[in-house]
């Protein structure tokens, strides 16, 4: 058996050493690798979540990742439940775990679906991934589909999100300019300023929190909590 501690206040794990160095490469060095985890058989991870940490203990034992969240109620969508996910993501990338990594991105498209990432969130995508990363590309389109929704009167969301990181700045400027190069026919959004298209409804929730968009009929703006 080995021992991992994780985060800040060293919450603990005490996994089977054969089923961890089986699936990870990565634990499989720290622990037979002669280094000082393989003598104490015990590693500590001080930068990580132990939230993100305990899905992905559920997915070395093959129970499948699964989010027990309400989606159809807006106020569960927030950046503190996303980030779960964007964390198991980054660590799995790091570690070198692509099967991981991929049904990460999975749960993480899925939770996301229809809202608007964060500055918060953007900002964590920008410093802990490469250039062409799917968690990239996900923040950008959904800001350049907002930026061309002609009902959007999202200005200050839209301001602090394009301005939270340079090479996110960099990116959704390029994506924005690409776009609009497309002719009608090309443009693949139901609302498109650029284009002409017909706005989509926008709804407000109770207290101005969240910002409901038109995307299965629903959308939001995470708030950075």
């Amino acid at each position: 058996m080995v021992k991992i501690y994780v985060g800040q206040d060293n919450e603990s794990w005490v996994l089977h050493q054969e089923v961890i160095c089986e699936r990870s490469e990565f634990f499989r060095k720290a622990f037979t690798g002669g280094f000082h985890e393989s003598e104490k058989k015990e590693i500590y991870l001080e930068e990580e979540d132990p939230r993100m940490f305990g899905h992905f203990v559920n997915w070395l034992y093959g129970k499948k990742l699964y989010c027990h969240k309400d989606h159809a109620n807006p106020s569960e969508i927030t950046f503190k439940h996303v980030r779960e996910w964007l964390a198991l993501y980054i660590f799995a990338d790091k570690i070198s775990l692509r099967a991981l990594a991929d049904e990460a991105l999975e749960q993480y498209n899925f939770c996301t679906e229809g809202t608007l990432p964060c500055t918060n969130e953007i900002t964590i995508i920008y410093q802990n991934t490469v250039e062409q990363s799917p968690l990239r590309q996900h923040a950008v389109k959904a800001l350049m589909v907002e930026f061309f929704n002609q009902g959007s009167d999202d200005f200050d969301f839209i301001s602090d999100a394009i301005a939270c990181h340079i090479e996110f700045t960099r990116d959704i400027t390029a994506a924005i300019k690409n776009h609009t190069r497309l002719s009608t026919k090309e443009c693949e959004l139901s609302s498109c300023s650029a284009h002409n298209k017909t706005p989509r409804v926008i709804l407000r929730v109770a207290g101005g929190q969240n910002i409901p968009r038109a995307s299965r009929g629903i959308g939001i703006l995470r708030s950075g909590r």
